[in-house]
């Protein structure tokens, strides 16, 4: 589970820095001209804080508390991700819609490699 949960959190820090340096430029917010690598690599350092720092020991401690549920289990899980994806309004105002974007397909992409791929027996 845990190899499991932590590809799955590089694809979604590499994926969610670039879509985020696209859709939300520096100089958007600071004023000042800068390179996409300038951006890419300051959203780097708070997507990788939030997916690894946050993200990841949350998606650990929902499958491990949901791994009994039976069928209720898909659902409580996204739900827990669903909710843990809004928690930080509180510190990302705007970016909160990135917040839950994340955490929504952090969820989808590990129930993905959960049951369609190999990866669900790196336990």
């Amino acid at each position: 589970m845990l190899k499991r949960k932590f590809v799955v959190a590089v694809m979604i820090f590499v994926l969610s820095s670039v879509v985020i340096s696209f859709l939300c430029p520096l100089e958007t917010f600071l004023g000042e001209k800068s390179s996409f690598l300038s951006n890419l690599l300051m959203v780097s350092i708070y997507t990788g804080a939030g997916v690894f720092l946050y993200g990841f020991p949350v998606s650990i401690a929902i499958e491990w508390m949901t791994k009994s549920w039976g069928d209720a289990r898909f659902f409580f899980a996204f739900s827990f991700h669903l909710i843990f994806g809004v928690l930080p309004v509180f510190i990302l105002w705007s970016f909160t819609l990135f917040s839950i974007i994340i955490s929504v397909c952090y969820f989808l992409l590990d129930e993905f490699f959960k049951h369609k791929t190999g990866l669900a027996k790196l336990t």
